[in-house]
């Protein structure tokens, strides 16, 4: 399985699960679609975390190779970044590289 299949098969789990915000569903509900309204917000959604996915992984990928060299016992510093995901590595890291420098 790749990224393509995700992108299909995701959309459709998704339309029984995510609530939705009024807001969000006004926003979509006068769109033309060929799909349910569920369906058709569902890979708005899939499509939106495609993006980011590709204008972020680089530098995502990047920030746990260099978190794996410092587990390994190297000397670096961990990447930073605005995204969840650098506070995590820098968390799991352990308490000196737990806060912001």
């Amino acid at each position: 399985m790749n990224i393509e299949h995700l992108r299909v098969i995701l959309p459709h789990a998704l339309a029984h699960r995510i609530q939705w915000h009024d807001k969000i569903v006004a926003q979509w509900d006068n769109d033309m679609r060929n799909d349910p309204l569920s369906i058709y917000m569902a890979k708005k959604a899939v499509n939106e975390m495609h993006r980011r996915y590709l204008e972020q992984s680089y530098r995502i990928k990047e920030a746990l190779a260099v978190a794996y060299r410092i587990s390994e016992g190297e000397a670096l510093e961990p990447i930073l970044g605005d995204h969840p995901i650098f506070w995590d590595i820098r968390k799991d890291l352990g308490e000196q590289y737990s806060t912001v420098s």
